[in-house]
């Protein structure tokens, strides 16, 4: 028998038959990879996924999470618990390297010059090391190599082996006879005749499974996980102890069990407290001993979960307007869906009420903790389940949505009003852009055109489209002209919610305004003026503030305690917010001004627009200054006046300062700082001292890196490039906009209307910059797209991912390409969706909807696009003035810079540059985003700049940003990292 040995016969032969296809797996034992199992390398702990599940993802030694394997991971991923499920499937065979045997037998290192002449040897007499390896017979092994050879390939074909698994980091091993064991040669020919003659070690191994433990042994520890993780997050919800879902759980837990199993939350820790990236862990600090009882003692008011006093006041308030005033990790989002699961208890019913917020992410967030209140209501009453099944049923009827999504849907009921058929097209800004120069004539000036205007609304009628201005405007115009329909919608939606209020621009003001007229409407609206930082969206902090102008019988609420951010960070945070109102200085550097410089958007804002109300009142609709409307109103400031002031959580956090020669320099600082965090990502973290391997506080994915514009990113990510630290790049537009995303929604769309002459010049256009860049294979037409799309695929709806697919595929866009955009990311927005359906999504997100709720990577940032989320640790970088505020360019713009002159080269060390007018609400927003930044930490915070900075093709000196001097000395501790000089070049002159 020629392939003798063990159960790898059947592969074996067809190895050498060849011509069969696909036939198996051949590889090496994948327990020597380096991240096979999990564990901590520093304290020498190893498990496989069931004992790290038991040990709740924690190393035993030192209480830290452990590095999670890969191992756990698959199996997170894994749909199978039986591998006999396939019958099947194709053979997998691992060996063992030749000369790894060899280094058993002789003793030595697989390097040195004996083995690797013995190992020539045996391949020229006995062939291929494959063939030896997998299909040579036993007796010819012996032959050639003796019994101890002969014994060892038998052991590792019948997997007889010992295993020592790799982890975090550390190589795994793999040895025939075990682990500092040689085994003796035999007598006869051998290739070891120096050897002493004996037998080989005397140990009978059973044969090692693809698994070394059963799946099936995590269902119970997984059921009991998920009721665990289930009953402990409905009430650490409410206090807000744990963060949203984006940061919160840590990543590696998450995946102990599988992708749907989350760690089971703990509470907030103190700074500086145990776990704290600052100094020494202080055992036995009561972290709530500051808190007021009412804050400290939850109160139970549905589904069994907790709220403080003040969150409970919000959720149980009966009567008209309210405004509930929150700061950074108060609990709004979480208090705004209790309130409303409240008014369902209390028997509202869920098609009349209707929630706005700004992101589907945050919309997606309210419908899933709405759901998640419910069922545990649902729990706690014991119902049958009938019961259970109409409570869901609820949650699902609840309108939850954009504000561009309730829009569109308004849109799409009234089509026929804005002369628009049932399938009409949702227009991309891009478009919008590129129909506008394509309609201009020379020279005419887009934004002072409105005969431009005019023609172009008419091309979109043509056109069967609306831009996404159209989603806020016509929904407006409509309400105002229509009293029926006005009537109509305030019939069906008779109690409103508006998340993130201190955002709303002049549409939105206007059309919440039109749905609740006045004292009698029962509105809902929760925000922070603090945060009020899109004015550049034509949003205005004005709209909040003026609140009760607007609804002088209104009620003013306020959540104080922040669950989220030590009492030194909200400090420092409000200090940076107060010193704009200092002396009313406008300006940065020495110059000042005094008068105030309104917006466009606001001058807009502030026209008196006729709004029809049952008393036919007139209400003026705008940011413009207006006197409250009765002695009783007030505007709404900073916090509000009278309100409490937010408390964070106590602790001693010093907040990090730091500044560095050179933008670069400051990269790598933060790179290496990171790495320290987090345990570092490659061995040379360890053996360089980078990081000393236990460190291991968080995860990547609990650390934010923010800047103020993406072009600041290029240096970061060099940096993070050099130290192998995984990132997520978040910039100023959705990845959705980029190439080659962009092209290849433009292409879905065809889809939708074929027949469309625009869209087929589009496409056209499209398909040759794609072919020109050599980024696809296939130049298709039109028409070609259209069927390829389609193929195999419904007509009646054409599901998104498939048609994405067949484009790809169709296009032969190249592997690079593929690579360089996150392919599954766009499958996963497109999966279970119609394209039409996926297209509107596509065409309404933000760059914040790009945040995956989970990652394991660190977030890059700009502080705009981390609104809403919380990390763990948060980096600032480039805290200078001029970018922070961001005075560089007054009008904003990013210059494009002729060659350098004279002229130039002074304007580039020139702090002049920064010290240019701007108004003081623009001065205001900047410190509003700063705060946004700072309030984005829960347990570490670091404030960093440059002496020197390239950006925009130049070289600026612009020194620390005016914000950090508003900072008091006590709550920073400032890092001076040292910086070798550069030696002086010796290098001799020809002269």
């Amino acid at each position: 028998q020629r392939n003798n040995g063990g159960p790898n016969t059947r592969l074996n032969g067809k190895i050498s038959r060849g011509g069969e296809g696909f036939l198996g797996t051949v590889e090496f034992f994948p327990q020597e990879g380096k991240y096979h199992f999990d564990g901590h390398r520093k304290c020498g702990v190893v498990m496989n996924p069931i004992e790290t599940a038991r040990h709740g993802g924690k190393c035993p030694a030192c209480g830290k999470p452990l590095t999670v394997g890969v191992m756990n991971r698959v199996i997170g991923l894994a749909d199978r618990v039986q591998l006999e499920d396939r019958p099947r499937r194709k053979d997998f065979v691992s060996l063992i390297p030749l000369k790894e045997i060899l280094s058993e037998l002789m003793g030595m290192g697989t390097g040195s010059r004996a083995l690797e002449a013995r190992y020539h040897d045996l391949i020229k007499k006995g062939g291929p090391e494959l063939w030896l390896l997998s299909e040579a017979s036993l007796e010819s092994i012996e032959r050639i190599g003796g019994a101890s050879l002969a014994e060892g390939i038998k052991c590792m074909r019948e997997r007889r082996v010992h295993v020592q698994e790799g982890y975090d980091g550390e190589y795994g091993h793999v040895w025939v006879f075990g682990p500092g064991v040689t085994s003796l040669g035999s007598p006869g020919a051998s290739l070891f005749p120096d050897l002493p003659k004996g037998k080989v070690k005397e140990e009978t191994l059973k044969p090692r499974g693809l698994l070394d433990f059963d799946i099936r042994d995590l269902a119970a520890l997984k059921q009991a996980a998920h009721l665990s993780h289930t009953n402990s997050r409905n009430q650490a919800d409410s206090m807000n102890q744990v963060p949203p879902p984006r940061g919160a759980a840590h990543p590696n837990q998450a995946s102990l069990l599988d992708n749907n199993l989350e760690q089971t939350s703990r509470p907030a820790q103190a700074p500086g407290g145990k776990g704290s990236l600052q100094g020494k862990a202080q055992e036995g600090e009561d972290s709530n001993r500051a808190q007021p009882r009412s804050l400290r003692e939850p109160t139970e008011v549905v589904a069994g979960e907790s709220l403080n006093e003040e969150q409970r006041k919000a959720v149980e308030y009966e009567g008209g307007p309210l405004l509930i005033l929150a700061g950074p990790g108060t609990g709004k989002t979480n208090t705004l869906t209790h309130r409303i699961a409240y008014l369902l208890k209390r028997g509202i019913p869920p098609e009349n009420i209707l929630a706005l917020t700004f992101t589907h992410k945050a919309a997606e967030e309210m419908r899933s903790r709405l759901g998640r209140i419910l069922e545990a209501e649902v729990a706690r009453q014991k119902e049958a389940k009938g019961a259970e099944q109409k409570e869901a049923e609820e949650a699902r009827r609840v309108k939850i949505r954009t504000f561009h999504s309730f829009g569109l849907d308004i849109l799409k009921e009234f089509h026929p009003r804005f002369g628009r058929s049932e399938s009409f097209i949702l227009l991309s800004e891009s478009d919008t852009e590129r129909i506008l120069k394509s309609l201009a004539a020379k020279g005419e000036k887009i934004e002072e055109s409105p005969g431009l205007r005019t023609r172009y609304k008419e091309f979109l009628k043509e056109l069967d489209a609306f831009d996404m201005d159209d989603l806020l405007q016509l929904p407006v115009v409509l309400l105002e002209e229509d009293p029926e329909t006005r009537a109509e919608f305030r019939r069906r939606y008779t109690h409103l919610f508006v998340d993130e209020y201190q955002d709303v621009n002049e549409p939105q003001y206007r059309l919440l305004r039109l749905l609740a007229p006045d004292a009698s409407s029962h509105l809902t609206v929760i925000g922070d003026p603090d945060q009020a930082i899109y004015g550049f969206r034509g949003a205005s902090v004005e709209f909040i503030r003026r609140f009760t102008s607007d609804y002088p019988r209104a009620t003013v609420l306020s959540l104080s305690k922040s669950y989220r951010c030590p009492e030194a960070v909200l400090k420092a945070a409000r200090q940076v917010i107060e010193a704009g109102t200092a002396g009313g200085r406008v300006g940065t550097g020495n110059n000042f001004q005094a008068k105030r410089e309104p917006r466009q958007a606001m001058n807009a804002a502030s026209a008196s627009v006729k709004m029809p109300q049952e008393n036919d009142r007139e209400v003026r609709v705008g940011a413009g200054p207006m006197e409250p409307k009765n002695p009783g109103a007030r505007d709404i400031g900073s916090r509000g006046k009278g309100l409490s002031p937010l408390e964070g959580l106590p602790g001693d956090l010093k907040i990090q300062i730091s500044h560095h020669p050179s933008d670069a320099a400051e990269a790598e600082f933060i790179a290496r700082t990171i790495e320290n965090l987090t345990g570092g990502f490659r061995f040379f973290s360890m053996d360089s001292g980078v990081s000393d391997g236990g460190s291991e506080e968080y995860d990547p994915g609990e650390i934010a890196v923010l800047c103020r514009t993406t072009r600041q990113m290029e240096c970061l990510e060099k940096a993070f490039h050099d130290h192998a630290i995984p990132y997520l790049k978040v910039g100023e537009r959705s990845y959705l906009q980029e190439e080659p995303v962009a092209s290849l929604l433009d292409l879905a769309r065809l889809l939708t209307s074929p027949r469309n002459a625009y869209f087929k010049t589009i496409v056209s256009q499209r398909i040759q910059e794609l072919f020109h860049r050599n980024w696809i294979a296939s130049p298709l037409s039109p028409e070609e797209i259209v069927k390829k799309g389609k193929k195999g695929l419904s007509s009646k709806s054409l599901p998104a991912r498939g048609v994405l697919e067949n484009l790809i595929e169709a296009l032969g866009f190249t592997e690079s390409i593929q690579r360089s955009f996150d392919m599954e990311r766009l499958f996963a927005l497109a999966q279970d969706r119609s394209l039409s359906e996926f297209l509107y999504v596509a065409a309404t997100r933000s760059n914040q909807d790009d945040l995956p709720y989970r990652t394991s990577r660190v977030t890059l940032s700009t502080i705009h696009g981390v609104k809403g989320l919380e990390f763990t640790g948060v980096f600032i970088a480039g805290c200078e003035e001029g970018l922070l505020p961001y005075t560089l360019f007054s009008d904003g713009k990013e210059p494009t810079y002729p060659e350098k002159t004279e002229a130039t080269e002074a304007i580039e060390t020139d702090r002049r540059v920064v010290n240019r007018l701007v108004s003081r609400e623009d001065i205001d927003e900047e410190r509003r985003l700063f705060y946004v930044g700072m309030t984005r930490a829960k347990r570490y915070l670091h404030l960093s700049w440059a002496e020197r900075r390239f950006l925009f093709g130049r070289e600026y000196r612009l020194g620390p940003s005016s914000f950090l001097l508003s900072i008091e000395e006590d709550l920073l501790k400032r890092l001076d990292p040292e910086y070798k000089k550069r030696p002086l070049d010796r290098q001799l002159s020809l002269f």
